[in-house]
């Protein structure tokens, strides 16, 4: 696949088709500290680099508002990839008024060019209408944060806490979405999430809420005045769907957030049968309230490309696998392909409520042997990694056939 990436990369490099701002060691410091950029670490021999290139050079050519395009030949300044704590590559970091971050979303067109767009956007919305948040659900977390208040409130810590809640949403907004919602001035007055919200105001005057489209707000308790470590707290450890798609852009993170994961794992070239499981999972979680499941984080992934990890869980395509990623245990519970949607979503329902009250046994992880791991990357590189075990071979049994007739010839004499 990165061969055919080079190849793109080349086309369009031939004609001159990409605005990507190409840093050196000379020139870093001095374009780096000045404006908004999004920049690739790359080194020319890395293969995810190279099928990043093309992804790149077409970001490059959209309208990117205030934010530049850049990439680094990290091969060439190891300097500066220290400086930046970069140690693998491709490694994206970007900068927004002065701050910096390192970017581990969808590594997509869609994904960047999104990215790219919430970094032109303001840190936070203000808004009269609950409604009106559904544009700011097409994120890659597909959540937002909404601080509501009364002015009309009796004094409280509404105000400090109103400019906290700016503060961190200025320092996060490349990382998640902020509103503020003035329930006095609310258009729509009666729907359930309005009237939810309004009821967590009415104590202290304002609030701290996860909205997600078609789900129930989750609220940040009570507390008399906001602070920022709280703030950023919260939306660390909820800046994420209740029912996520699991890949390598943000597996990782949601992974530290010390809480179980619960997953069910499908191939999705048998769209039936993942839609089967998956929608048995959504129908388990819709079951218990919001705030039994906050010490979980759900979701779905491909067992074909996530297959050593499967095989190192003990889990089975079309299974649940619950992995306690802290203490690095896990339990794997199949699921039989025949059961009814119904009884998929008991089972399920049982293996989650054995996970919020603490019964659930979970087993060690056992790490792959050096020769597993061996035997996963000539399985991950194939057939490349054949042809190169095969090559000593061919070359050996060729050198054998050229100097077989000189032997003919010596014997002779």
């Amino acid at each position: 696949m990165w061969i055919v990436s080079v190849i793109v990369t080349c086309l369009l490099s031939s004609v001159g088709l990409s605005a990507v701002v190409e840093l050196t060691e000379a020139n870093f410091e001095s374009e780096f500290a000045n404006g908004d950029w999004l920049l690739e670490f790359y080194a020319p021999w890395c293969g995810h680099c190279k099928a990043l290139a093309p992804i790149f050079d077409e970001l490059s050519l959209k309208p990117t508002g205030s934010v530049k395009i850049g990439a680094f030949n990290a091969a060439k300044g190891k300097n500066i990839s220290a400086k930046y704590d970069v140690t693998k590559f491709p490694t994206i970091v970007y900068r927004k008024d002065g701050n910096l971050g390192v970017y581990d979303g969808a590594r997509t067109l869609e994904g960047l060019a999104a990215f790219v767009d919430r970094m032109n956007d303001p840190p936070y919305i203000f808004t009269d209408d609950l409604a009106r948040l559904s544009h700011t659900f097409d994120t890659t977390e597909n959540v937002t944060f909404l601080f509501a208040f009364n002015p009309n409130a009796e004094p409280s810590g509404a105000e400090t806490s109103l400019q906290t809640f700016m503060e961190v949403a200025r320092k996060l907004q490349n990382h998640a979405s902020f509103a503020v919602y003035d329930t006095s001035k609310a258009v729509s007055t009666h729907s359930a999430d309005h009237m939810a919200v309004v009821e967590s105001v009415s104590y202290l005057g304002f609030s701290l809420a996860k909205m997600e489209r078609g789900k129930a707000p989750v609220f940040m308790a009570d507390t008399d005045l906001l602070t920022y470590e709280e703030i950023g707290g919260f939306v660390e450890h909820n800046n994420y769907p209740t029912l996520n798609k699991f890949d390598n852009h943000n597996f990782k993170r949601l992974s530290h957030l010390n809480k179980t994961m619960v997953i069910a794992i499908v191939d999705y070239q048998y769209g039936g049968i993942a839609d089967w499981l998956v929608s048995g999972l959504e129908a388990a979680i819709a079951s218990f309230p919001v705030e039994t499941t906050s010490t979980c984080v759900f979701g779905h992934l491909d067992g074909v490309r996530w297959r050593r990890f499967i095989k190192e869980h003990d889990a089975i395509m079309g299974s649940i696998l619950v992995v306690d990623t802290k203490h690095d245990l896990h339990h794997s519970f199949p699921i039989d392909p025949h059961a009814a949607p119904t009884a998929v979503k008991v089972l399920i329902s049982e293996v989650i409520t054995t996970v919020i009250d603490g019964s659930i046994e979970l087993y060690p992880t056992v790490p792959p042997s050096l020769l597993q791991k061996i035997q996963y990357r000539i399985r991950d590189y194939a057939p490349w990694s054949y042809i190169i075990l095969a090559l000593p071979i061919v070359l050996a049994l060729l050198s054998t056939m050229v100097s077989l007739p000189k032997e003919e010839k010596i014997k002779k004499h």
